[in-house]
């Protein structure tokens, strides 16, 4: 999977847009910027699968560290709150769900 990967992240931001969010026109771009460091962990996390360093329970953890940040960041924006933000992250990475595990075999998000 490639971190530049306009496949996926075209996915994720059509998943959000089909869900019609209140706010998303004004942060769509911020958001599209949040997904695409989502898909950089995602690219180290395979990578280091490959290697045999990194085990499934840490790639959760990096995936969790990561969701966290990116609600934490939404959440910055006005009129989101943590309910919305979480709504925004979870309809994006459903929108890839599907190719995550094709790819990795690991069910981490």
């Amino acid at each position: 999977m490639n971190n530049t990967n306009p496949i996926l992240l075209n996915k994720i931001m059509n998943a959000c847009n089909q869900a019609h969010f209140d706010q998303w026109k004004a942060m769509s771009t911020y958001a599209e910027n949040e997904f695409r460091s989502l898909l950089l962990l995602i690219d180290w996390i395979g990578e280091m699968r490959l290697k045999n360093i990194i085990t499934i329970e840490e790639a959760r953890i990096h995936i969790d560290i990561q969701k966290n940040t990116m609600r934490t960041r939404l959440m910055a924006l006005p009129q989101i709150n943590m309910l919305e933000a979480d709504h925004i992250i979870n309809t994006g990475i459903d929108g890839i769900r599907k190719e995550l595990y094709e790819t990795m075999e690991w069910v981490i998000i």
